[in-house]
């Protein structure tokens, strides 16, 4: 008697590269695309906060909602990039929710 055991694997093989995974003109992948999203809305972030923090006229009420705005933004960004490291997209919806509003 001869046991043979044959290997039917359950899934097929994730393909990371498949065109339907691509954005930017087909030219990088959605996780690269993502994080060059992230990348720069960091720098516009820090650029709106250096902005705000150096202006000399500024009213009680906009310095309150820009701070809060800034923050918010912080805490979305910072989200999306914990979606990207964990491959997580539920972290991905603040953001989107945060660029809708």
């Amino acid at each position: 008697m001869s046991s043979s055991t044959s290997y039917t694997p359950s899934k097929v093989p994730f393909e990371h590269y498949a065109p339907q995974y691509r954005c930017c003109c087909n030219s990088v992948h959605v996780r690269q695309g993502t994080q060059i999203i992230g990348v720069i809305q960091t720098v516009c972030a820090v650029f709106a906060l250096i902005v705000f923090l150096f202006s000399s006229h500024v009213d009680a009420v906009w310095s309150i909602l820009e701070t809060a705005s800034v923050f918010g933004e912080i805490v979305v960004i910072t989200l999306l990039f914990v979606a990207i490291k964990k491959e997580n997209p539920r972290f991905l919806l603040p953001y989107l929710v945060y660029e809708v509003c």
